[in-house]
């Protein structure tokens, strides 16, 4: 009886992993930006996504400055400056918020932040001065609390060598109307390491920082750890980041990863790279920021010659199941987009990755949850662009969930 329904429950296991294998649905390529509502020729890259109110807004950068596709209407956007960096994209209840960086003749790089209504206007004549200068890029993120948006990057005190990075955590809040109010500034300790590449997510009753943390504060030498912290939403003033949860998630190279919030976890994503040997990689911690899952090997595609850049890995939760992508080496080079599909816990649904875009990516990728799973953007070589790095999304849908027994059956 029992070596029966230990043969039931493998067979039940093997079909569910068959399942899951063969529920790989990806929808259509779809260029953002169809032709001709944008220049043919103009290079697309740092593309970026949010959705909200059934609206989906792509933001990038190209030759033109910073540009944006809502529901693939064309959006221009003031620039305030010049070599923008984008920041990050949400949406709110009843408009997006992009926030960006520029450099300024000065050589001053200020945060700054443009809102667009769901009709596709541009609601502010000037950008937004979040901050007027942070004194360098250090990436960051934006998240929506239910009524603010929250913005999360690095600043650095004046007067130090550029070649010090920042280490100061800052957060700054923007409401639906463009009202600015003062944020959070999180330093580090003595035995925490200096965080930098900080993103921001938030849980339903608070937000959540995370951040990667360098021990060493000289090029971009290792070890490298992740760590997150639990935020109120209207936190103000001083604080620090506390102990890292992961200081020895990497070593030596740089460290940059995606982060997603689950129902009752944070997971974090990033490329490594040891030598020869290139490593995709995931942690999670509970929403308190303590321990939860060590760093874990989820792949091991081909080796990379270089360390790995800040897009190559990206994170997302759809309310089921996390997926993770990122762009796979091919020629010692990055290539081709694939991902890998894990249940809350961090645990692998699919027994191998997947091919998620063509074998011409660049190393640009970004992730979102949308109502039928999850939209995947990135930037490739199109001939319809005269060649250039063109920006595209496709969707992937979740795996169909079991069907519950009726009561009494």
């Amino acid at each position: 009886m029992h070596r029966a329904i230990a043969i039931s429950a493998g067979l039940l296991l093997t079909a569910l992993s068959s399942l899951a294998a063969s529920s790989i649905q990806l929808g259509p390529e779809v260029p953002l930006g169809p032709a001709p509502g944008f220049n043919v020729g103009s290079q697309q890259v740092q593309v970026r996504l949010a959705q909200t109110s059934s609206h989906l807004l792509a933001v990038w950068v190209s030759d033109q400055g910073l540009t944006a596709a809502l529901d693939g209407s064309r959006v221009d956007l003031p620039l305030g400056g010049s070599t923008p960096t984008i920041v990050g994209v949400a949406g709110g209840h009843t408009n997006f918020l992009v926030a960006y960086q520029v450099r300024m003749p000065d050589f001053s790089t200020p945060l700054l932040a443009v809102r667009i209504g769901f009709d596709g206007r541009v609601l502010d004549a000037a950008p937004i001065v979040v901050l007027s200068d942070t004194r360098g890029v250090w990436g960051g993120g934006v998240a929506y609390d239910g009524s603010e948006f929250v913005i999360a990057t690095m600043i650095k005190p004046a007067g130090l060598p550029s070649v010090v990075r920042a280490s100061t955590i800052i957060t700054s809040r923007v409401s639906d109307d463009g009202a600015m109010y003062a944020g959070s500034s999180l330093q580090p300790t003595q035995t925490s390491g200096m965080p930098t590449w900080p993103s921001i997510g938030w849980t339903g009753s608070r937000l959540v920082v995370g951040y990667s943390v360098q021990f060493y504060q000289d090029e971009n030498l290792g070890p490298w750890g992740l760590s997150d912290i639990p935020l109120d939403p209207r936190a103000a003033g001083n604080g620090t980041v506390g102990e890292t949860a992961y200081p020895d998630a990497h070593s030596p190279g740089g460290l940059q990863s995606s982060m997603a919030i689950g129902p009752d976890r944070v997971t974090f994503g990033w490329m490594a790279v040891n030598g020869t040997t290139t490593t995709i990689n995931i942690a999670q911690t509970g929403l308190d920021g303590q321990r939860a899952l060590a760093p874990t090997v989820i792949a091991v595609p081909p080796p990379l010659s270089e360390i790995s850049s800040d897009g190559n890995v990206a994170v997302a939760w759809d309310g089921s199941e996390y997926l993770v992508a990122w762009i796979a080496p091919r020629h010692q080079a990055l290539g081709q987009i694939q991902g890998l599909r894990l249940r809350a816990d961090g645990v692998a649904i699919d027994q191998q990755p997947f091919d998620i875009s063509p074998d011409s990516a660049a190393a640009d990728i970004a992730l979102i949850a949308v109502p039928e799973g999850f939209a995947i953007a990135y930037s490739r070589a199109d001939a319809t662009n005269a060649g250039k790095l063109r920006a595209f999304v496709r969707t992937l849908d979740r795996l169909p969930q079991p069907r519950r027994r009726a009561a009494g059956r």
